[in-house]
C-alpha cells in the first residue's frame, strides 16, 4: 500500500466570536484546594504548579479564578496574525469537537513556564476558563497552535484569552481584541441611544434581525463546472439517469479523493468523475484559513442533454475501511483478446489505483512496460474504482487481475 499523510478535517464551519477581555492590570490564576487558594506558577501536561508555602507542588487540574494583581511581567508579546475556529475531527470512527487557536506572536524576550487561560461566555451568559500549557515562549517570531475539546454548542459561544509567564500575566498587544473592544463599546452606545429613542417616541415593536460581527466565512464552490459528456456506446439508447459522487478537496481547491459514487447506470460513473476532476473549485474560507471540504454533487445524463447541478458541502462520511474495488470496468472477453494477440494463455496484470479510483499504471510479469501500455492503457483509462480506504483516508494501492485466453 501506498502511503499518505493523514488529514485533519473540518467538515463543517461553526461561529466563534471575540469576547473582548480590556484588561486594566495583571491578573492572576488562583486554584482552590483543601489547604486554601493558591496561585498557578505553571503546568506539567494536563497538571497545575500552584505555590503552596513557596513549594511548587502539582495538583489535578481544577477549576480556575481570576483576581486582579497590581502590573503585567516586565516584557510583552505582539501579536501579528491570528486565526480560530470550532469544528468536528475524524479518525476512524470516532469523531471530537475541538476548538482550534493558532497565533502568530512576535515576543520582546524569552518567556519560561507559559500557560493561556481561555475565558468562555456560553450564550445563557455563564463563563467558564480553559486552561492549556505553552511550554516556554522564546523571543522573536513564532506561531503559538494550540486549543481544546469543546462541546458541540461552542459555537454560539465568545471567547477570550490570557497569556502567563510563571504565574504573571504577559501584556499582549493584540489589534483583533482592540478591534473587538472598541466595536463592543460602540455597540452599548448604539443599543443605549436606540433604547433612549425607543422609550421617548414608543414606536410600534419591531424585530430587528440579529448582527452577527467578527465572522469571515465563505462556503465553497464551483467556479468553473465541466458538463458531462453522454457515453458514446449508449448513443441510440435512449437511456438515461443520474450519477452521485462524494468527493473532498483540499486547501488549494483540487479534488484530492473521491469517496463514494453511485450510478443508475455504469456508463455514467466515468463521464461523471472526469467532470469533477476537469472543473475548477474555491476552497471553504474562515477567517482567511483554507479548509479542507467534502462535497456532494449530481449530474443527470441524457442522450439530448447532461448537466451538473449545484456541490453540496456535507459532512465528512464515517465510511468503513475497505479494499479498492471496480464499479466500472471493461468487459473481460476484451481483455481476454488482448491476451492471446499477445501469444499468452494466462497473465497476470499489477494495477496501480490512485486516491480519485483512477487506474495510473499497468505493468505484467514477463512483459515490457512499452507492451503492456500498448495493450492495455486504452481499456483501463475508463476504469472506475472506489479507493482503498483506512481510518477514513483514502490511499493509493495496489490490485491483481488474473486474464486467461478465451483459446
Amino acid at each position: 500500500m501506498l502511503v499518505r499523510p493523514h488529514r485533519f478535517r473540518i467538515f463543517y464551519l461553526v461561529a466563534t466570536f471575540v469576547l473582548a477581555i480590556e484588561a486594566v492590570a495583571q491578573t492572576h490564576v488562583l486554584v482552590k484546594s483543601k489547604s486554601g487558594m493558591h496561585p498557578v506558577i505553571g503546568m506539567s501536561g494536563e497538571h497545575l504548579i500552584v505555590a503552596v508555602d513557596g513549594e511548587r507542588t502539582v495538583i489535578i487540574k481544577k477549576n480556575v479564578v481570576l483576581v486582579e494583581a497590581e502590573g503585567y511581567t516586565d516584557g510583552e508579546i505582539r501579536v501579528l496574525q491570528k486565526k480560530a475556529g470550532a469544528g468536528a475531527s475524524f479518525e476512524g470512527d470516532q469523531s471530537r469537537f475541538n476548538f482550534r487557536f493558532r497565533v502568530s506572536v512576535d515576543a520582546e524576550r524569552d518567556f519560561e513556564d507559559c500557560f493561556i487561560v481561555f475565558v468562555v461566555e456560553a450564550k445563557d451568559g455563564s463563563t467558564s476558563r480553559e486552561i492549556v500549557d505553552l511550554g516556554n515562549i522564546r523571543a522573536g517570531k513564532q506561531m503559538i497552535d494550540t486549543g481544546f475539546e469543546a462541546t458541540e454548542n461552542f459555537g454560539d459561544s465568545r471567547y477570550g484569552y490570557l497569556i502567563f509567564s510563571e504565574g504573571e500575566e504577559i501584556f499582549v498587544d493584540d489589534p483583533y481584541r482592540k478591534k473587538a473592544v472598541a466595536q463592543q463599546k460602540e455597540e452599548k452606545v448604539k443599543k443605549a441611544t436606540e433604547e433612549k429613542t425607543v422609550a421617548s417616541k414608543k414606536p410600534k415593536k419591531t424585530i430587528k434581525p440579529k448582527v452577527q460581527p467578527y465572522i469571515d466565512a465563505t462556503p465553497a464552490r464551483v467556479v468553473k463546472q465541466v458538463t458531462p459528456i453522454y457515453p458514446e456506446e449508449l448513443l441510440g439508447s435512449n437511456i438515461s439517469g443520474v450519477t452521485k459522487i462524494v468527493y473532498t478537496m483540499d486547501e488549494e481547491g483540487e479534488v484530492f479523493e473521491i469517496l463514494d459514487i453511485k450510478a443508475d447506470h455504469p456508463s455514467f460513473l466515468y463521464a461523471a468523475r472526469d467532470a469533477v476532476l476537469k472543473s475548477r473549485y474555491k476552497p471553504s474560507v474562515y477567517e482567511g484559513q483554507s479548509l479542507v471540504t467534502t462535497l456532494e454533487q449530481t449530474f443527470a445524463f441524457n442522450e439530448f442533454v447532461c448537466f451538473a447541478e449545484g456541490a453540496e458541502i456535507v459532512p465528512y462520511p464515517k465510511v468503513k475501511d475497505r479494499e479498492p474495488f471496480a464499479v466500472y470496468g471493461p468487459n473481460r472477453h476484451e481483455l481476454a483478446e488482448k491476451l492471446e494477440r499477445l501469444g499468452g494463455k494466462k497473465m497476470t496484470l499489477d494495477i496501480i489505483i490512485n486516491e480519485l479510483g483512477q487506474v495510473v499504471s499497468v505493468g505484467a510479469s514477463g512483459l515490457s512496460n512499452d507492451v503492456v501500455s500498448e495493450e492495455f492503457d486504452d481499456a483501463f483509462a475508463n476504469w472506475v474504482f472506489l479507493p482503498s480506504l483506512e481510518r477514513g483516508v483514502a490511499y493509493s494501492s495496489r490490485v491483481s487481475l488474473r486474464l486467461a485466453s478465451n483459446r
